[in-house]
């Protein structure tokens, strides 16, 4: 029986993944996440942080899907690619890696300066790179476990040319998503605490003096009571939709005359 060989081009791939796995065996460990309580100027300070990261992250993220699933997968495909085209090609992972990795010690810098929400910022985002990598480095050791003699031969097509087909999905998009949660979470609690002191003291003399109110004037103060809501309501309506209010005038009088 005749010994089934892989084909010089994915000899090239499995070569190249192969000291591409071993180059990132030992991943330094995420950054710890720590909890803290924002206040409104330091979120304030984090949120253009935070989309700028999360920019880098897509473009990067699009980067890497178009070249698995446009010059990768091309490659693959050809039998005739040459060796050192096929290695090129395949050690472009590396590439996307080593940005990942930068990008790590950029984050490790902001996690070790005096601000406490840009260091929690810097973890979690630390974390979303950490698992990317990882899953980077699953996918090259799923393809690589795949690419055996036998499931060659079988994705062997009559015109020669290899019917292989994966899907490299990272998750980025949802990594980012959590972390848009997060700081969306850190809003609504920025803003019951701004709530607190200042507004909290406003609502309980109106509630106060609301109280006396009717007090003093019993059930006709209800009355003007009504009238005073009503007297707001429609203030705030015309200060909203001021363009409504005067059509509504012109209209009025236009039927008046």
């Amino acid at each position: 029986m005749n010994e089934i060989k892989l084909p010089v081009h994915i000899q090239a791939l499995l070569a190249c993944w192969k000291d591409f796995a071993d180059r990132y065996a030992d991943l330094p460990p995420p950054l710890p996440v720590v909890e803290v309580e924002l206040h409104l100027d330091e979120l304030a300070g984090l949120l253009p942080f935070a989309e700028e990261q999360f920019k880098w992250l897509q473009d990067w993220n699009r980067r890497l899907v178009r070249w698995a699933s446009q010059s990768l997968a091309e490659r693959l495909a050809q039998p005739d690619t040459p060796e050192q085209v096929m290695w090129f090609t395949a050690a472009k992972i590396g590439d996307f890696a080593d940005e990942l990795v930068y990008q790590r010690e950029v984050l490790k810098v902001h996690f070790q300066g005096d601000a406490a929400g840009m260091s929690a910022l810097a973890a979690r985002l630390d974390v979303l790179c950490h698992v990317l990598l990882r899953k980077l480095l699953d996918f090259a050791a799923d393809i690589g476990a795949a690419m055996t003699p036998e499931a060659l031969a079988a994705a062997t097509r009559q015109d020669g040319q290899l019917a292989l087909e994966f899907t490299l999905s990272l998750g980025c998009d949802e990594g980012i998503e959590q972390l848009r949660q997060w700081l969306e979470a850190q809003q609504k609690a920025v803003n019951i605490q701004e709530f607190s002191a200042a507004d909290w003291l406003f609502v309980a003399v109106v509630l106060i003096g609301t109280f006396l109110f009717l007090v003093r004037f019993g059930s006709e103060g209800v009355f003007y009571l009504i009238v005073a809501i009503l007297a707001i309501a429609a203030l705030v309506f015309i200060i909203r939709y001021p363009l409504l209010v005067l059509l509504a005038i012109i209209f009025g009088v236009g039927i008046g005359s």
